[in-house]
């Protein structure tokens, strides 16, 4: 179950970081107000959705590690 919520997150977090790229690269000129929300509701959900990504892989990997030994 964590496995599948860590690839997940990791997809989405990729997914967001493109469209926050490609608005920052050739669409920041255009940004009304109501862009500049949008943009900012973006990075606050890509820094969420990658935290939460990595707090589980942390997890995921030590859990793994412990098991080896």
């Amino acid at each position: 179950m964590i496995k599948a919520l860590f690839w997940g997150l990791l997809i989405l977090s990729a997914i967001l970081l493109i469209k926050i790229l490609n608005i920052l690269i050739f669409d920041f000129n255009r940004l009304t107000e109501y862009g500049m929300g949008y943009l900012s509701g973006l990075m606050i959900l890509f820094l969420t959705s990658s935290s939460l990504s990595v707090v589980l892989g942390l997890k995921k990997f030590k859990k793994n590690k412990k098991a080896e030994h």
